[in-house]
């Protein structure tokens, strides 16, 4: 039996359709459990990983991946944010 996570992890993701899906249940297992923080973090980073990620994220995508990662670390989780959301980080601005 497999995972709605594995299932995800092992999809083709090929078009922003596929990448508002994932983005979509992620929102949605943040709103249902405390215990899937981690399987939110793993659709996230799916689509992060994605050969072709900067193409299919939009800016309306981007944002709404920006803000899934923000709800993330705003439950005590501590992530690096992705440069591909958040940009590289300045020297000396103190951010990892």
């Amino acid at each position: 039996m497999t995972t709605a996570t594995e299932e995800l992890q092992t999809a083709q993701v090929s078009s922003k359709k596929d990448v508002q899906d994932i983005l979509d249940a992620v929102s949605k297992r943040l709103l249902e459990s405390h215990t899937s923080h981690l399987h939110s973090i793993l659709m996230m980073n799916t689509v992060l990983r994605l050969p072709n990620a900067s193409e299919l994220l939009d800016e309306k995508l981007k944002a709404q991946a920006k803000d899934l990662w923000t709800k993330l670390k705003n439950t005590g989780l501590q992530l690096i944010d992705p440069p591909l959301l958040f940009g590289l980080p300045q020297k000396g601005d103190g951010k990892q």
